[in-house]
């Protein structure tokens, strides 16, 4: 599985940069040089495979 870290300080709330983070289609967009195409193969409740 693939593992992803990213380390920065932000002046934002905790519920902004969850809702960036999982929204996994835009990873292409934010994160080109790591995330060159996503593609998202299920998601069921709160789990998705991506």
């Amino acid at each position: 599985m693939t593992k992803f870290y990213l380390e920065k300080i932000i002046n934002t709330n905790r519920e902004s940069v969850f809702e960036v983070f999982s929204n996994y289609e835009n990873y292409q967009k934010l994160f080109p040089e790591h995330f060159p195409s996503i593609r998202v193969r299920s998601v069921r409740e709160n789990v998705s495979v991506v």
